[in-house]
């Protein structure tokens, strides 16, 4: 399943098999639909954040992209498919910076969700 997820959903999915309702607090999905295979809408949009010494937010978009910033300022953008390893980072092209704010945006919208809020954040196109 090509389905972006993570382990914010593994909570709604052991819920759903159990039979009862995730708190409306909880962000990730349960991957019982994927898992039997219905058509569900899912997420466009995958956060990924770290902290300690290194601290970054990014998010990875169902297209192949993936955008990242640092608490530094700094920013990386990499479309996967001409770079899978991102090692050229396409930031700073002006082509790119149209996107660059949509994505910026998007990854505001998530680190600043909870709950439903957050499966829709994560659903919406931009």
């Amino acid at each position: 399943v090509p389905a972006r997820v993570a382990n914010i959903d593994l909570a709604p999915t052991i819920a759903d098999w159990a039979g009862v309702q995730s708190p409306g607090y909880v962000d990730g999905r349960s991957l019982v639909p994927l898992l039997e295979g219905s058509a569900t809408p899912w997420r466009q949009y995958l956060l990924f954040e770290t902290f300690g010494d290194h601290i970054y937010s990014s998010v990875r978009t169902a297209g192949g992209e993936v955008y990242t910033e640092y608490s530094s300022g700094e920013k990386e953008y990499y479309e996967l498919a001409g770079d899978p390893w991102q090692l050229e980072s396409e930031h700073a092209a002006p082509e790119n910076a149209e996107r660059l704010k949509e994505l910026s945006a998007v990854l505001s919208d998530l680190k600043s969700c909870a709950g439903a809020d957050c499966r829709l954040a994560d659903t919406t196109a931009r």
